[in-house]
């Protein structure tokens, strides 16, 4: 089993912070402006730059490289799974669990989605789930009255061993062209 600790650098969280940075930035200039899950803008920076982290965490994990997207204000905003065809979600606590909304995710049952916990710069690669394993009634809940999703606990994940390639998850075109 791989160990799951994946440490960033500082050039790697300056990065990271950077780009999670220029989304929130594209969102607040942009039309993109909205910020579904509550909370007021310094959750919102923290939120996109250990989000950003996360990414790159899983791209770090896999040895692969993470080709990141940022909306420039103005511009529509276009979907893009987060690294290669899987989508991350990031939690700041280890005993936290990968959140799923209605709306956002509900069209990507068979997506991998990959559970990072942890804050700048040490993180956990927890596990994964298909979109589909993950929008069950039993993880349907709102737990810290900011609204519904599906919360799966990370003991509840596929370990990253079964994790599919890039050429096993069905293709699509939400995701990028060519090999991870």
């Amino acid at each position: 089993m791989k160990d799951d600790r994946v440490d960033l650098t500082w050039t790697e969280g300056l990065f990271t912070a950077q780009v999670g940075i220029m989304w929130v930035l594209s969102a607040l200039f942009g039309k993109q402006d909205r910020d579904k899950h509550g909370g007021d803008i310094h959750e919102r920076w923290v939120s996109s730059i250990e989000g950003a982290a996360g990414e790159y965490v899983v791209a770090k994990y896999l040895g692969k490289h993470w080709d990141f997207t940022v909306s420039q204000p103005g511009d529509e905003f276009e979907f893009k799974a987060d690294v290669g065809p899987y989508q991350v979600r990031q939690a700041q606590q280890h005993h936290y669990r990968m959140t799923l909304r209605k709306g956002a995710d509900t069209d990507k049952p068979d997506v991998p989605f990959i559970l990072v916990t942890g804050t700048m710069p040490h993180y956990r690669v927890r596990g994964w789930m298909y979109g589909r394993e993950a929008m069950q009634d039993r993880y349907w809940s709102d737990p810290n009255g900011k609204g519904y999703a599906w919360w799966v606990p990370a003991n509840d994940l596929r370990p990253m061993e079964t994790l599919p390639g890039p050429k096993e998850v069905e293709e699509d075109k939400l995701f990028f062209e060519g090999d991870l």
